[in-house]
């Protein structure tokens, strides 16, 4: 089982395509899901930029709640939360921003986790949500 996420963490689909020569060190972190090793995105950018690649950062902040502060699971099921819902966009990639620690009514502690969508394609322009829906069925 992967180690919980930290704030830097890059989590790609496994099925992801790679410029080639390329190789990110990955783990599994869930089902279809990999975390790259080191949490790095800055290295990743420039490491795909190399190969005429972009890493596109997502404004919209994504952010998911796991009850447990302290539990060793809680940061790891916000996180799932978070894949989940970037999953149904079809963007390719999720960077952790932030990881609170919380308290509902001052006595349940809960983990609030943020990241943002990224995207790993070939060519400057982002590709329309139908393309990235079509090619992502390609890959299945």
């Amino acid at each position: 089982m992967a180690v919980d996420a930290q704030v830097g963490t890059v989590i790609i689909r496994q099925d992801l395509l790679l410029p080639l020569g390329t190789k990110l060190p990955a783990e599994a972190y869930c089902r279809n899901w990999n975390s790259i090793k080191p949490a790095d995105a800055r290295g990743i950018e420039n490491l795909l930029q190399l190969a005429g690649w972009c890493f596109f950062f997502m404004a919209g902040e994504v952010t998911g709640l796991a009850f447990g502060a302290g539990s060793p699971g809680s940061v790891r099921r916000a996180v799932l939360r978070i894949v989940g819902k970037v999953q149904h966009t079809s963007f390719n990639a999720v960077e952790v921003t932030a990881i609170r620690a919380r308290r509902f009514i001052g006595v349940v502690p809960y983990i609030r986790v943020s990241a943002h969508s990224r995207h790993l394609q070939q060519g400057r322009f982002l590709e329309s949500d139908g393309d990235r829906r079509q090619i992502k069925r390609d890959a299945d």
